[in-house]
């Protein structure tokens, strides 16, 4: 069990390194002694602004030196950090300041002209960062990075910390509590897992906004190792992971393949990298092999929740696995040491290796709610677990492998298809660049498998290809029996796919000709 709290693996840290190097930014370097200055003079400007213990402070900026020192000094001050995402809309973002009551804004540069419009809608205080240019309405960063430190007082470790938005993926976005435990824990568990220590330098690719990437804002601080923070660009990314000695970043499917690119166009396989995180999206086989052709860094695959404060398994690069089932899954790995996570339905509980059910995480790692819904009786918290509505199953040595989110299922002609199995398998035809599989309504079957794509360029594709590949690897009711060819699929702020409004789209072809024998017959 976690008894600390957020700033005092900061104050360890210091105590214990004082003079190694804790972060990177740009020309910008602090040692850890130097952090724990600013972080605590910044504690103390935010109080002196009237921060009122417990309340909610938003950040709405790209990774940053200040932003490291923004997620230990809210805290520190004894309100609640709320990273926001940048890529959302402003009356998504005013939406979500009217929940969650958000004291005040910190502007990172390139997002004056979003936070004006925010403040017309909904007026909030803008506190500009480093750089930006916006007129403050309380006072500037610089002004709360004044002379005077903040006098430490140690937070309970169950004490709200940090609010995290969900994407709103299956309906109106929530703000996720996570507590001084649940953060610290789960970092622990992960850097465990991963095996960290004080020599590993963390690159900070991914957005701060998200805990794929804010976990290690923890972990690596209260090892004592290094922060190195950017923005993702993958030639500069290359150069920063070469210069600075970097050990571990994570990125998403798409950036990893381009950083692979940008690395096999410098020259260098990134022999230095120990590890290249991904996950949050469906990976083609041929990705992770392209990938692997250019760097020589072991890629880990890593699976979690906002609801469970990050990571909950993680793959290494040395694990063998095999799909020992008929399903299409992916396999994310063993769950971190300080996790508890089984595999259950409603009617025989938990289940065997190789069975089907949903994903459900015990311990203190998960939220203690939804802000504004804190319900003993949400179904989400069911049974003391949180219910992840994610579909997997554990194979016989212990490995967890992913379906699909239940909320995905497509139901016809009485059989159970997880869209994700689907996508898995035409990820693999080379003209696929993207895909999306829905159930559309059919007047008797109840629901049609269709598959949405996107093409590679200069590929052409005829639903007769789609169906003889598919065939190879899936029965015949899970085969799509309709195709429709995007530029480009819609994706909601968090990058996800918005089936809702694929589903919009589809309406007008819900109404053609459809065959009267059912696949699975």
């Amino acid at each position: 069990m976690v008894d600390s709290d957020v700033p005092g693996t900061l104050i360890a840290a210091a105590r214990r390194y004082p003079r190694r190097e804790a972060a990177v930014f740009g020309r910008e370097r602090v040692t850890y002694e130097q952090l724990l200055q600013r972080v605590s003079r910044l504690a103390h400007g935010l109080r002196e602004a009237g921060l009122p213990r417990a309340r909610p402070v938003a950040v709405l900026a790209d990774n940053c030196l200040a932003y490291l020192e923004l997620y230990y000094a809210v805290t520190a001050a004894g309100a609640i950090l709320l990273p926001l995402n940048t890529r959302l809309a402003p009356p998504e973002i005013v939406a979500i300041l009217r929940d969650a009551d958000v004291y005040l804004i910190l502007v990172g540069p390139g997002f004056e002209e979003k936070a004006r419009d925010i403040s017309t809608m909904h007026p909030v205080p803008l506190v500009p960062m480093p750089g930006a240019s916006c007129e403050p309405a309380l006072a500037s960063y610089a002004d709360l990075l004044g002379p005077s430190a903040h006098e430490y007082r140690r937070a309970s470790p169950d004490d709200a910390a940090y609010i995290y938005y969900t994407s709103g993926s299956s309906g109106r976005p929530k703000g996720v509590v996570l507590t001084h435990r649940n953060v610290l824990t789960n970092a622990l568990s992960t850097a465990l897992a991963l095996g960290l220590t004080e020599r590993d330098v963390w690159l900070h690719a991914g957005p701060m906004f998200h805990l794929a990437d804010a976990w290690a804002v923890w972990a690596i601080t209260w090892l004592g190792g290094r922060h190195v923070l950017q923005r993702f660009d993958a030639e500069r990314t290359v150069e920063t992971i070469t210069s600075e000695n970097v050990t571990l970043t994570l990125l998403v499917p798409t950036a990893m393949r381009l950083l692979a690119d940008a690395a096999a166009e410098a020259g260098t396989r990134l022999p230095g990298l120990r590890g290249l995180l991904y996950g949050g999206a469906p990976t083609p086989r041929r990705v992770l092999d392209e990938v692997r052709t250019r760097i020589d860094a072991p890629l880990v695959h890593t699976y979690g929740s906002t609801e469970t404060a990050g990571t909950l398994c993680v793959l290494p690069a040395t694990e063998q696995v095999e799909n020992p089932g008929s399903l299409q899954a992916s396999p994310v790995g063993r769950e971190t040491p300080l996790v508890e996570l089984r595999i259950a339905d409603d009617k025989k509980g938990a289940l065997g290796p190789g069975e089907v059910g949903e994903i459900l995480v015990r311990g203190p790692v998960v939220t203690v709610g939804f802000l504004g819904q804190h319900q003993p009786n949400d179904s989400a918290f069911a049974d003391g677990y949180y219910h992840t509505g994610d579909m997997g199953y554990r194979d016989k040595s212990g490995i967890v492998w992913l379906v699909g989110r239940g909320s995905d299922m497509i139901i016809t002609g009485g059989e159970n298809v997880y869209s994700g199995e689907v996508e898995r398998v035409l990820l693999g035809m080379d003209q696929i660049a993207d895909t999306a599989v829905v159930g559309l309504p059919h007047p008797k079957w109840t629901e049609e498998v269709t598959a949405f794509v996107v093409l590679t360029p200069g590929s052409l594709l005829t639903m007769s290809e789609v169906r003889v590949f598919a065939s190879k690897h899936l029965g015949r009711y899970k085969v799509p029996r309709a195709l429709r060819i995007l530029d480009d699929l819609p994706r909601n702020a968090a990058g996800k796919i918005d089936r809702t409004e694929l589903r919009r789209r589809a309406t007008p072809f819900t109404e053609e000709a459809l065959a009267d024998e059912h696949p699975s017959t």
